[in-house]
C-alpha cells in the first residue's frame, strides 16, 4: 500500500491575482518606499547645503587671516620705517639738509 502523495495537497496558495489584503500590502510597501526615498534625498540636499555653508566659513575665515597678516606687515613696515627715522636716517630732512649746523 501506498498511503497518499508526496505533494499534499489542501494547501491555500493562490495563482490567480492578489488578494485585496495583499493589493493593500504593496501599496503601503510602495508609499513607505517613496517616503524613504524623500526623506533621504531632504538629508542629501542638506547635507549639500551645511558642506557648502562650511565651505564659505572657511574661505571668510582664510580671508580674514591673509587680511589680518597683510596689516600686520604693513605695520611692521611703517614701525621699522619709524625706527630708522629715529636713529639717524631722516635726521638730516628735519634740519633741512646741507649746511644746517
Amino acid at each position: 500500500g501506498g498511503g497518499g502523495s508526496a505533494s499534499g495537497g489542501g494547501g491555500s496558495i493562490s495563482t490567480g491575482a492578489p488578494s485585496r489584503g495583499a493589493r493593500a500590502d504593496d501599496k503601503r510597501v510602495r508609499r513607505v518606499l517613496s517616503e524613504r526615498e524623500k526623506e533621504l534625498k531632504r538629508e542629501e540636499e542638506r547635507k549639500r547645503q551645511v558642506e557648502a555653508a562650511l565651505s564659505r566659513l572657511r574661505a571668510e575665515k582664510e580671508a580674514r587671516a591673509k587680511q589680518r597678516n597683510d596689516l600686520r606687515a604693513k605695520q611692521q613696515r611703517a614701525y621699522e620705517a619709524r625706527l630708522a627715522r629715529a636713529r639717524g636716517g631722516g635726521r638730516a630732512g628735519y634740519r633741512g639738509g646741507a649746511g644746517a649746523g
